[in-house]
């Protein structure tokens, strides 16, 4: 008997996907749990598995287009079996090309399943415009690029932390020198391990301890009912990635329990599969703290903007050599700089510097 398997939910927060890649077609035989096809979400790009064996009769959505929760993607049924599209469900339309809104303009919708019109949508049944949008502007050529999933995800999760959340940053400067000498003590060991080992698992792991003694830093604002705080019990990092399909945050769980040389492992891991795009959704989530790491490109100092559902996000910066007063007389010292930014609802001034205070003497020292 035809099964009409639905597009699932893939993970908190997913409505939608674009098909990146067809396993199958129409006559293929499949089993349970095979992949069927490849769609990149906002966060990462998933396998569908199919949910029971069968013949494919149908598949729905071509490679580039968009996919909702909830729209067909394939019929499953037995071998020889024929299948009838009027049988197909119907519902609004979920398999759009790649959506884009120029403007007043809006763009082709190429949608592949008629709507079935509500008594609201009936207020407004004017045809949807196919004008391409212009070339060129008052001032010369010009080109627009429909927001892909992952670009489209950072835009909508900024413009929801930057304007839910009260950002305040503070910045501070830390003397380098010993976290100079303690990697440069354990990059032997760590290449014996193939690892490449970089400043930021020993800044992860003293963020993780310093966050122990003040718990405000590693919590959340209850949004839903406003009337608590959320503290968190584990530590769980969030680690900005640059990508080519732009910023991703993969999280390292558990890092107080963790050495610096797994850290530095799980980190080279989750950003290799970040810039792969092979990056799991649970990979994407449960972090209860940031850092995001400019030092790696550069720049002075940053206001970096707090992961919604988090109170803090630590900007590291390059070390940088720099004059320092030190009793009494001038020193050249490396010096890294820090920014943090924190929700002003669940953290006051006194105690981002305080935090920021101790987590420079465990880095001082």
């Amino acid at each position: 008997m035809a099964y009409e398997f639905k597009f699932p939910d893939v993970g908190e927060g997913i409505h939608e996907g674009e098909i990146v890649k067809w396993r199958v077609k129409a006559g293929d035989e499949v089993k349970e749990d095979q992949p069927l096809v490849e769609v990149e979400t906002a966060k990462a790009i998933v396998e569908i598995p199919s949910p029971r064996s069968g013949t494919i009769l149908a598949t729905f959505g071509k490679e580039g287009e968009i996919i909702h929760v909830g729209a067909t993607l394939t019929v499953i049924g037995d071998k020889g079996e024929k299948f009838d599209p009027s049988k197909l469900s119907k519902g609004t339309p979920q398999i759009t090309k790649a959506p884009g809104v120029i403007g007043q303009i809006p763009m082709e919708a190429g949608v592949v399943l008629p709507p079935r019109k509500s008594e609201t949508e009936k207020k407004s049944s004017a045809p949807v415009s196919s004008v391409q949008p212009p070339n060129r502007d008052s001032w010369g050529d010009i080109e627009y690029v429909p927001l892909k999933s992952i670009r489209k995800a950072i835009a909508e999760h900024m413009v929801k932390s930057k304007f839910t959340i009260p950002h305040v940053t503070h910045m501070d400067e830390c003397d380098a020198t010993a976290l100079i000498k303690l990697r440069e003590s354990k990059k032997a060991e760590a290449e014996k391990q193939g690892l490449k080992l970089t400043f930021l698992p020993f800044i992860i792991k003293a963020v993780a301890e310093t966050l122990k003694t003040h718990p405000a830093l590693n919590a959340a604002f209850d949004d839903a009912t406003k009337q608590n705080i959320i503290y968190k019990k584990y530590f769980n990092t969030g680690i900005a990635v640059d990508t080519p399909d732009g910023l991703m945050v993969p999280v390292l769980r558990n890092v107080d329990q963790k050495n610096i040389f797994q850290i530095a492992s799980e980190l080279n891991e989750l950003a290799q599969k970040c810039r792969d795009r092979t990056v799991g959704l649970e990979e994407l989530q449960g972090g209860t703290f940031s850092i995001t790491n400019i030092g790696s490109v550069g720049g002075i100092f940053a206001t970096p903007i707090i992961s919604y559902g988090q109170t803090g996000n630590l900007g590291v910066f390059r070390i940088k050599e720099k004059p320092v007063a030190l009793n009494g007389k001038v020193e050249i010292r490396p010096i890294l700089t820090l920014a943090l930014s924190y929700d002003h609802r669940v953290v006051d001034g006194a105690e981002a510097a305080r935090f920021i205070n101790d987590l420079i003497a465990t880095l001082e020292k």
